[in-house]
């Protein structure tokens, strides 16, 4: 025999009775509380209290009310409980416990449940005929805690239940985290209540008028995660309350908004996801304005402020929520999710050594739940690498990999996948391609995309390492398939955004970074796209600067100095420019300058780079001319470039000062199989006034052999040929000469911060040279260079050298040294 749902009474079908009425508004409270912080724990509350602490008392009276309502709805008797004291918890002072020291109801540790008593069967004239027996559906909006048993529909006879199992110690043993929330059923319709109209909704309970309890009840509201009832409760009897504790309840109000907000930011996409926290930001503003500034208010200061650093950094004001946690950090102590937003915000302004302190000081002080450790642990991992502490990086993806094993120790069902598994994996792939080993770090990511082919974290990295194995192509095309998977994915809009500025295609990278910014200036990502637009639409000084001294064939010493500025881009694919290049040089008690001044204008779009110049000469073989000039790279591996000039710059000084001039037409051609191998072939056509013809032909090969974090071998293969169609002349024209060289380069980057970086690197050149009539001869040349990059686009490199070389069968000894400058303006 089915027993029916229990039929309400007369007085509960109509108004509510007394006891109803006393309980219903505590009970909305709670239950509401419970439904907000079901769907996911919120990450911008402070630090969580201690096991055994006043607010989880305060959580267990708050579950106690929830099972005794639930008892009534269902029909059933609530659970016997101990009494609890009338009093909401609070500090030795009788304020309530910083909301920076309280977990959300769904969030804290809840004692074993004693087991609900069965619920008895209705009186017989109760009861109407018995309908079948149906599963109830679970509710869609009440959400109970995993430990507080939902009610069941009655049943024929009454059954004791099996006491509850024992719940596991440790956050390992407990199974599904604190927010893994199960449904609770819906009571059945009663029969004939549609009759009745439609529903109303159940009235609450006065707050209770006499002033302790008023207080108390206010208090109790702030603690348990309705803090903004209990401030609008407040602002009715402010006079009933002391200031210290309408700045707490305040405090509670306005961390609870930031929590909010911090979800909000999640969900939203527009401009009205900042509106949530704007207002939290602006309360915990408002708030510090009025707690003064005092011994007895130093804790609660430093509890609003570590809020106050996560709401800023949560709306992208990086800058302010580092000064206010520097401030702060000198005052009392930070809780371990404040140091965590403000790593963030330090990675942001690109501060990775203050972003690795602050990762580092948050996991060792964070308690069991408090941070997300994983999301700490990559943000520290990066910092090292950022920093150049490759071992620390190392080090830390170790531990992380000892901590997080293929499936869940102790799940409550076996095979249960560990999600941070795969983070690691990922992580490990990506230290191979930032410490030299691309092959192997894309190998490994490659295998990953294969096991997990939607995961947009792992496309995204191997488009990453795409780009670091200067394959623009393939990154944009690995970023754009995935933006049709994961269109609101940030990091891979950002990324396809780069790949095409890596491609000159400036029209896409704006279209992709167009209102990022204004929408998402919180994101990394979108931060670093904007910070390369920027730079790249900048305008751009490039000089190059060189002088020798002792090559006697070609003059006793000179030097020269080419200088190009270009305006920013415009039309989205247009720069203007203006060159100048000015030399001197000294030969046989006699000199030569040389002064060319030139503007031209630049195209450029996705491979394609076109620069035409009109310049003019001074001096006695001055004269005007243009050049033009264009290099296309159709794909990854191939790149072809050409030039064409009517007063080439190559012209020896010793032809020039007798009055000669050249035209030159030029070509390469280069294919490159990844960042570590190269191959080129050039050929170069002359013909100066005085009717000589020179042709030169060379061809280089570059393989890295070796690769660490901090240092790289390489060895470059050249071999040349040129002739000339006259001899016996005042310059060095010979008329066929060979050469062959290999020249071994070691490069040592012992710093790095962020995107600036100081390199040195030795060049060591052996060869030989034979000229027609002359015969072969050694060749040899040393090199050292530095280079420091000081941001994205702006470096500074120079060197200094010394080479031997035989000219017409004459040794020269040549010293030689040279400045670089890439700087935007």
């Amino acid at each position: 025999m089915t027993v029916p749902a229990p039929v309400p009474s007369p007085a509960r079908a109509g108004h509510p009775d007394m006891a109803e009425l006393r309980d219903s508004r505590r009970c909305a409270i709670a239950a509401a509380t419970v439904v907000l912080v079901g769907a996911a724990p919120l990450a911008a509350h402070a630090a969580r209290p201690s096991p055994g602490s006043r607010e989880d008392a305060g959580s267990a009276a708050t579950r106690r009310l929830i099972d005794a309502e639930l008892g009534e709805l269902g029909g059933t008797a609530a659970p016997v409980v101990a009494p609890v004291a009338a009093t909401a918890p609070s500090d030795a002072d009788g304020l309530p416990a910083s909301p920076a020291r309280a977990l959300l109801v769904a969030q804290q540790t809840v004692p074993a449940a004693t087991p609900p008593q069965p619920m008895p069967a209705p009186a017989p004239e109760m009861a109407p005929a018995s309908p079948p027996e149906e599963t109830l559906p679970p509710s869609p909006t009440v959400i109970l805690p995993p430990e507080v048993p939902a009610a069941q529909p009655s049943a024929p006879t009454a059954q004791p239940q099996a006491p509850a199992a024992a719940v596991p110690s440790g956050p390992a043993l407990q199974g599904p985290a604190p927010g893994a929330l199960a449904p609770l059923p819906v009571v059945p319709a009663t029969p004939g209540a549609e009759a009745a109209g439609p529903p109303q909704p159940t009235p609450t309970a006065p707050m209770p008028t006499e002033r302790d309890a008023y207080r108390a009840e206010v208090l109790r509201e702030s603690r348990e995660g309705a803090a903004t009832l209990a401030l609008d409760h407040l602002r009715e009897h402010s006079d009933w309350f002391t200031d210290n504790e309408s700045w707490h309840v305040e405090h509670a109000a306005a961390a609870q908004r930031i929590r909010w907000g911090r979800e909000q930011l999640k969900s939203l996409r527009g401009p009205e996801r900042f509106v949530i926290i704007d207002q939290g930001v602006a309360e915990i503003e408002a708030l510090l304005k009025k707690v003064p500034e005092t011994p007895e208010n130093a804790a609660l200061r430093q509890e609003i402020v570590a809020d106050e650093v996560v709401a800023l950094a949560s709306r992208g004001r990086m800058k302010d929520a580092t000064q206010r946690y520097e401030a702060m950090s000198q005052a009392g102590k930070v809780p371990a999710y404040t140091r965590v937003s403000a790593g963030d915000a330090y990675a942001y302004l690109d501060k990775p050594d203050r972003a690795a302190a602050a990762y580092t000081q948050a996991l060792k002080d964070a308690g069991p739940g408090e941070i997300e450790t994983g999301d700490v642990q990559e943000g520290l991992f990066y910092a090292d690498l950022d920093t150049g502490r490759y071992e620390d990086a190392r080090a830390l993806l170790d531990k992380m990999k000892a901590d997080n094993p293929e499936y869940v120790r102790l799940a409550p069902e076996a095979g249960t996948p560990n999600p941070d598994y795969s983070r690691v994996k990922r992580l490990e792939a990506q230290y191979l391609v930032l410490t030299g080993h691309t092959h192997e770090g894309i190998a490994a990511l490659d295998t990953w995309r294969h096991e997990a082919p939607f995961a947009a974290s792992f496309v995204s990295a191997r488009a990453d390492g795409a780009m670091v194995q200067a394959e623009p192509y393939t990154a944009r095309t690995l970023y754009k398939t995935t933006l049709s998977e994961h269109p609101d994915d940030l990091s891979v809009m950002s990324g396809y955004g780069r790949a095409s500025l890596a491609l000159d295609d400036l029209k896409t990278a704006k279209d992709v970074a167009d209102g990022l910014d204004e929408r998402f200036p919180e994101n990394g990502s979108v931060h670093a796209l904007r910070k390369d637009l920027d730079v790249y639409q900048s305008p751009q000084l490039i000089i190059q600067a060189a002088g020798d001294k002792g090559n006697a064939v070609f003059a006793d010493q000179e030097f020269g100095i080419d200088t190009k500025a270009y305006s920013g881009a415009f039309a989205d694919h247009y720069r203007l420019f203006v060159h100048n290049f000015t030399g001197r040089a000294d030969f046989q008690g006699a000199s030569q300058s040389r002064v060319r001044n030139g503007a031209g204008v630049q195209w450029f779009d996705t491979g394609i780079e076109v620069n035409g110049e009109v310049h003019q000469s001074v001096g006695a073989a001055g004269k005007t001319g243009g050049t033009l000039d264009a290099a296309w790279m159709p794909s990854d591996h191939w790149k072809v470039s050409g030039l064409v000039t009517s007063d080439d710059l190559e012209v020896p000084y010793k032809a020039y000062a007798a009055g000669v001039t050249g035209k030159t037409v030029a070509g390469n051609v280069r294919y490159t199989w990844d960042e570590t191998r190269y191959a080129s072939l050039t050929y170069g056509l002359s013909r100066y006034t005085d009717h000589n013809l020179r042709q030169h032909w060379d061809a280089n090969f570059y393989q890295q052999v070796f690769s660490s974090p901090r240092h790289t071998v390489g060895v470059l293969f050249g071999a040349g040929t040129s002739s000339s169609t006259m001899t016996n002349l005042n310059y060095f024209s010979p008329s066929r000469d060979y050469s062959g060289t290999a020249t071994a380069i070691w490069s040592w980057t012992p710093w790095r911060y962020a995107d600036k970086s100081f390199t040195q690197r030795v060049y060591l050149t052996g060869g030989a040279y034979n000229q027609q009539s002359f015969g072969t001869s050694p060749m040899l040349e040393a090199r050292l260079e530095h280079v420091w990059q000081i941001n994205r686009k702006t470096q500074v490199s120079y060197g200094v050298g010394l080479g031997r070389h035989r000219y017409d069968g004459q040794p020269e000894t040549r010293k030689f040294i040279y400045l670089n400058l890439n700087i935007p303006l």
